[in-house]
């Protein structure tokens, strides 16, 4: 996380009820995207930044949608429209820093098109950033945001919620990891990110209330978060060099970095498959019962 953003504890604190816990998490989180938007600083990392925190904040809001108070539809909803807005700057510095990476792995003409390509994604990126939303637009969504979260009920079985909810992203996650091999489609593969990134959320905030919730099993969830969002960013990649082959300066050029995709896509999904044996091995009824659910 950039320094623009100081981290809050997101976690249950010793002795905390999950009630109250779980409201302090959210409205630190937000309050501190609020403080980010007003920071002077790069607009890229700011843009960043708060694209990732607002992911962690969906997350847990999800988690509590049997929770009375405040419509959840709305504040999903509210919370997605406004990730959605800072997303043309975003993708367009992944692209950049994913045919970046793919350069390293060039040679010869293949080296070539590529810089023809970081070329094209840097103008492309410059004019993203020129017309992205104005930051004060999106903090005046989190203020009201913050007091959606306010009016959530004093008094609610947190913890059977974050319990129940982090069964589910299991059982989704343990789902897309069986269903991946080398045809599956980037829907697949971009579908599983979500529940990993959903548990490795819901984990975090447990973490040394259960056995389950260890420091060990968050960077395993956070390795593997990574290694599927670099497959995510290779496979829209793909598209767009197989939309634009001028882009990488025609189609020889193209084709040579599209096998060059391909292999690190191969590769990418080989060791996130290796490493969920590791975190979704076990039946999910099995790992119902380490949450006593």
């Amino acid at each position: 996380m950039t320094a623009l953003l100081p981290e809050p504890e997101f976690r249950l604190m010793p002795g905390e009820d999950a009630d109250v816990g779980l409201k302090r998490i959210l409205l630190q989180d937000i309050v501190s995207l609020r403080a980010a938007l007003a920071a002077p600083g790069d607009r890229g990392s700011v843009v960043h930044a708060v694209r990732r925190r607002l992911k962690r904040v969906r997350s847990l809001l999800a988690a509590l949608e049997p929770v009375a108070g405040a419509d959840h539809d709305q504040r999903l909803k509210r919370a997605r429209d406004t990730a959605r807005l800072l997303a043309g700057a975003r993708d367009a510095d992944v692209m950049l820093a994913t045919a970046r990476r793919l350069a390293k792995d060039a040679e010869g003409e293949a080296l070539i098109a590529a810089n023809r390509l970081i070329d094209r994604l840097e103008i492309e990126a410059d004019m993203a950033h020129a017309t992205t939303v104005a930051l004060d637009d999106i903090a005046a969504r989190m203020r009201v945001l913050e007091a959606d979260v306010a009016s959530l009920p004093a008094h609610f079985d947190g913890e059977r919620h974050l319990r129940t909810a982090l069964v589910e992203a299991y059982r989704a996650g343990r789902e897309h990891w069986r269903a991946v091999d080398d045809g599956a489609k980037a829907q697949v593969m971009h579908d599983w990110r979500k529940h990993v990134k959903h548990r490795w959320h819901l984990t975090a905030i447990l973490e040394g209330r259960m056995p389950i919730a260890t420091k060990a099993t968050l960077d395993d969830l956070d390795r593997l978060g990574e290694m599927l969002g670099r497959e995510h960013d290779l496979a829209i990649l793909k598209d767009r060099l197989e939309r634009d082959t001028a882009a990488a300066g025609g189609e020889a050029g193209t084709d040579l970095l599209l096998e060059l995709v391909r292999r690190r896509r191969r590769k990418l999904r080989k060791k996130a498959v290796e490493l969920g044996e590791e975190l979704y091995g076990e039946r999910t009824k099995v790992f119902a019962r380490t949450l006593d659910i």
